[in-house]
């Protein structure tokens, strides 16, 4: 068998870097130099043998009002795709007089469990918080008494 093997510039995948060829589980080459392989003494398996790209992962967490200091969580070495669990990852915010409700891709969303990670041009999301304003404790709720009037 006469053949050369690609150069590592030769052969990609999204996502994975391409380490090195491997012939019968031998390395064969460096990632950088052409081979010719010649023989006719057996059938040969050739690998080409990659490992995930490791990425930095960002979320920035809104806390959705004014006045807030919203977190930056950072993950190093998470490969793709991922998900990020929100409610154990991230810290539970509080806030006077609110009910935390859970964490949003949008400003005014419904609540999420987890992000994914799943594009490598898509590294930083932000997450809002979502709040469910409490009742106030000064006011008194007076059954059957609505807009000034009691009901008959």
């Amino acid at each position: 068998m006469n053949g050369v093997f690609p150069s590592a510039n030769d052969h990609t995948a999204d996502g994975y870097k391409f380490l090195r060829w491997e012939l019968n589980g031998e390395v064969v080459n460096d990632t950088n130099k052409k081979i010719t392989l010649t023989t006719s003494e057996f059938e040969p398996t050739v690998m080409a043998v990659y490992e995930k790209i490791p990425y930095t992962l960002t979320i920035t967490a809104d806390l959705n009002y004014t006045g807030s200091q919203n977190p930056t969580y950072t993950w190093n070495n998470k490969t793709l795709p991922t998900d990020i669990n929100l409610g154990t990852e991230l810290v539970t915010p509080t806030r006077s007089g609110y009910d935390f409700k859970g964490w949003s891709l949008t400003s005014n969303g419904t609540t999420v469990d987890k992000v994914t990670f799943d594009d490598p041009s898509a590294l930083n999301k932000t997450v809002y918080a979502i709040w469910e304003q409490l009742p106030d404790p000064n006011t008194v709720a007076t059954p059957g008494y609505t807009n000034g009037t009691f009901a008959q």
